[in-house]
């Protein structure tokens, strides 16, 4: 499922006068701010999906460039991920290549003059 992560919000945001247990830092947007773009996200959403929509273009276009915020902002996450246990990679071993370049590095010596294996 495509998740979308609304710069400046958290989950209070979207309950209006109440703060929503487990929120670890308050919103930095406003409140009018972010019900403004909470509602516009949706619209989007929602015209796409019951061809609602006045534009079609704008809606998608709205939600493309949501889409790839959020994507940048969990690129290091997804990156961290995959160092660790290869979770998008095409990998099927149990191998942690996070694992492999900290042992290097902690030996001090150049990646390529290591070989890591398992006996």
């Amino acid at each position: 499922m495509p998740v979308i992560i609304l710069p400046g919000l958290n989950h209070s945001s979207f309950c209006p006068g109440t703060d929503v247990k487990g929120d670890i830092f308050p919103a930095e947007a406003f409140q009018d701010l972010a019900l403004q773009l909470i509602g516009e996200t949706v619209a989007a959403f929602l015209g796409l999906h019951t061809d609602s929509a006045q534009d079609l273009n704008t809606s998608l276009n709205l939600l493309t460039s949501k889409m790839l915020w959020t994507r940048e902002l969990l690129a290091p996450m997804d990156d961290a991920y995959e160092l660790e246990a290869g979770v998008n990679s095409e990998r099927t071993d149990s191998t942690s290549p996070l694992c492999e370049l900290a042992q290097k590095t902690e030996a001090g010596v150049a990646y390529d003059k290591v070989d890591i294996s398992s006996y």
